[in-house]
């Protein structure tokens, strides 16, 4: 009777060997699998990376575009000014870093000129394209030349306005 137990004892020592011949196989399956899993998760990780630093460069490109795109609205529209109309502007452009409130009186004094001529004079370079900034204050217009094309001004010299314009507006003060 013993050798029918050897037997059944041998066949399922067999099986049990068969069984965990296969796990071995599922074990490595799922090692390789882990591997591969960590490796694209790291690779994914690069990627998401790149693609972060690729999104700040496209946001300080779209600034840069942006500012330009502002700075070509301030002066393409702008056409070329008369001597007269340079004056007036040089007048508000002076009188502005003196005076906040600037009226049309004030340039008219400063110039010689009626209030009249001087309101003739800012409507003109106003349809020129240079941006002022204007507002009611107790009845009167008060002006102001937009602090962006005040600034490119100041840097580029964008009406060539030439020094003698320049210093005959600095004599009338």
């Amino acid at each position: 009777m013993l050798l029918p137990f050897k037997k059944v004892h041998s066949e399922i020592k067999a099986a049990f060997q068969k069984v965990k011949a296969e796990l071995s196989e599922h074990l490595d399956s799922i090692n390789q699998n882990t591997s591969e899993i960590q490796e694209t998760r790291e690779y994914l990780g690069e990627i998401d990376a790149k693609l972060e630093k690729l999104n700040e460069r496209l946001e300080e490109i779209s600034l840069f575009i942006g500012m330009n795109k502002d700075r070509e609205e301030l002066i393409n529209p702008v056409k070329s000014l008369t001597i007269n109309e340079k004056e007036v502007f040089m007048t508000i452009y002076a009188l502005g870093e003196e005076k906040e409130n600037l009226t049309y009186e004030d340039i008219a004094k400063s110039l010689g000129l009626t209030e009249q001529k001087a309101k003739c004079y800012v409507d003109l370079i106003e349809s020129k394209g240079i941006p002022l900034m204007k507002r009611f204050v107790s009845g009167k217009v008060q002006l102001r030349l937009n602090p962006d094309f005040k600034r490119m001004q100041t840097k580029e010299n964008l009406l060539n306005i030439n020094e003698a314009i320049t210093q005959k507006i600095l004599d009338n003060f």
